[in-house]
């Protein structure tokens, strides 16, 4: 993953320093280049002078010997931070070259550019891929942003105190800007927005919502026809440019792996991490498997006591939560990235997405109402960007390595969400549950069944790395501290969650590092409803436990508190 800043204000005064310095944080995720441009936005009617600084720290996967972003058109009117991959970019650049357009580069950044020029807050219906971006419109004074439709890729906003308008790639570069945590905002997957610098005014477009799109009582296609479709879907992802891996687990991401194995660019290795507390790991199984069927070299990682002690912080400030599951998977992911980077990878695919389309999440019915289960799908689909993307990104952008979850589609979340719940998740209600159904009978003859039958382990408890965590915990917390701390920290916040649920040492811990990391945002409220998807204050709030798909139906707490 790149990483973009824009800073919009009325002073120019360290307009630059303060662009350099915000984009400096993100260096990391953009390792092959970093810069910033400024300019000088329409002058309003007011008489006021506006000022603009984009900046991008550049993580080349495309087009690799391109110029430096950010990039402007040839009149310099419009300018651009992107960070992604458009996956019908070549489509478009022929679109766009047909009517008229000229370009400088073979990449897919300048296509978007161009695609913003021309439609403005109407672009991303246009575009197909994972992506962030930030346009400004130097003539009019305009601002244009807009996040993929799964949130793969993250861009957070705020306007401060000074009513300066900011936006960056991880909430560090918002927060070191005089950005108080109320005012925080994660621009909502599906989302687009506007910015007026001369009035102002922020305006949003939801110009995806899944909802508006799925037809219930669709009739499920051949499972040959589903496999062809979800291949195309894996095949998309591939990197035409740069080695890339795959990481092994459970059915998801081995299926993945299968595919891109036998595709015309296969992965230079595939990845699995472990710890010292598992024992008898089946992803460490599943990998040596597929390493020799599909004759490809497997790298195994192993966390241990003193990588979590090393890492822990580092982790925590990238994800920017206070959410222990969240930390932990993301110490594992962070291990599988370096591993990546250490092969000479550029980019991760991974099994994303299959979960959250093909019913993969057990909490969604052992936790909640079974009448809830279709809506809780779909609200873990919807809050995949503060969910599985987040984290993946966060960790894998964090040593200079894009991750790419496989299985996110439009067209095939519509088709799956369109199809009755019981045929995705088989047996609800009674004790033999399959999920991912679907999903098995499309791997059938594609992988080992003793993969394709394995009861769906989170990587948590595959890794055992929760174990491993409290052993670390217990090290920097005792049993006392953890349960004074829990106890002022639930009184400051009556929503704590996570702490109020937590039986460890290690939720604690997790939860005091974070305040300490990020003070501003101890006072945060954890909601506990679903958010208001159509309002883009309500769906993009960021809470400080990015993580956890916010539900209904919830057993335990079916009179929970109102939001605040």
């Amino acid at each position: 993953m790149c990483g973009i800043i824009a800073i919009y204000t009325r002073r120019r005064d360290n307009l630059e320093q303060r662009a350099r310095a915000a984009l400096a944080l993100l260096e990391n995720r953009g390792p092959d280049s970093q810069e910033v441009r400024l300019s000088g936005l329409h002058h309003g009617d007011n008489g006021h002078h506006y000022y603009g600084a984009i900046g991008v720290a550049r993580l080349a996967i495309v087009d690799v010997e391109g110029p430096t972003p950010p990039l402007a058109t040839p009149d310099g009117r419009y300018r651009i931070g992107f960070h992604g991959e458009i996956w019908n970019y070549r489509d478009l650049r022929t679109e766009l070259v047909s009517g008229g357009a000229t370009f400088q580069t073979s990449g897919d950044t300048e296509v978007v550019l161009h695609t913003v020029a021309n439609h403005h807050d109407q672009a991303p219906h246009r575009l197909r891929g994972q992506f962030a971006y930030v346009v400004e419109d130097t003539h009019e004074g305009i601002v244009y942003a807009a996040r993929d439709p799964n949130g793969i890729c993250p861009l957070f906003y705020a306007i401060n105190e000074e009513r300066e308008f900011i936006l960056g790639s991880t909430v560090n570069v918002l927060l070191q800007d005089s950005v108080d945590g109320q005012q925080l905002r994660a621009l909502p997957q599906g989302y687009s927005l506007t910015y007026d610098a001369k009035t102002g005014r922020l305006q949003f477009n939801r110009y995806y919502d899944i909802t508006a799109a799925i037809r219930p009582g669709t009739d499920a296609p051949p499972i040959d026809s589903l496999r062809t479709r979800l291949c195309n879907t894996i095949h998309e992802k591939i990197p035409r440019e740069v080695p890339y891996a795959t990481i092994v687990g459970g059915i998801d991401s081995s299926f993945v792996t299968t595919v891109c194995s036998r595709s015309d660019r296969p992965p230079s290795c595939i990845i699995t991490v472990t710890t010292t507390e598992d024992t008898v790991s089946a992803d460490v199984r599943n990998a040596r498997l597929l390493s020799e069927r599909c004759g490809i070299e497997a790298r195994i990682g192993l966390v241990d006591e003193e990588y979590i002690l090393k890492n822990l912080e580092r982790v925590i400030d990238m994800l920017g939560s206070s959410n222990f599951l969240e930390v932990v998977t993301g110490i594992v992911g962070l291990k599988a990235a370096e591993m990546a980077r250490e092969a000479g990878a550029k980019a991760i695919i991974t099994g994303g997405g299959a979960d959250e389309m093909f019913g993969g999440y057990d909490f969604v019915w052992t936790m909640f109402e079974l009448d809830s289960v279709e809506q809780n799908l779909l609200h873990v689909y919807q809050q995949s960007g503060m969910f599985e993307c987040h984290r993946e990104d966060s960790v894998t952008a964090a040593v200079g390595i894009e991750a790419r979850p496989a299985y996110y589609d439009t067209d095939l979340a519509e088709l799956l969400f369109s199809l009755p719940v019981g045929q995705r998740i088989v047996g609800l209600g009674t004790q033999q549950v399959t999920e991912k159904a679907i999903l098995k009978q499309i791997a059938y003859g594609h992988l080992p069944r003793q993969i394709i039958n394995a009861k769906k382990s989170p990587l948590y408890e595959s890794t055992a790395v929760v174990q491993l965590f409290e052993k670390v915990a217990a090290r920097m917390m005792t049993r006392k501290e953890a349960a004074r701390w829990k106890k002022q920290s639930v009184a400051d916040n009556a929503l704590s969650l996570s702490l109020m649920l937590s039986s460890g040492t290690g939720p604690v811990l997790v939860h005091k590092i974070f305040t300490e990391r990020f003070p501003g945002l101890r006072g945060l409220r954890v909601p506990y409803a679903p958010p208001d998807y159509n309002d883009p204050n309500s769906y993009g709030r960021f809470h400080g436990a990015f993580g956890s798909p916010l539900m209904e139906g919830f057993k335990w707490y079916r009179k929970s508190p109102a939001t605040t």
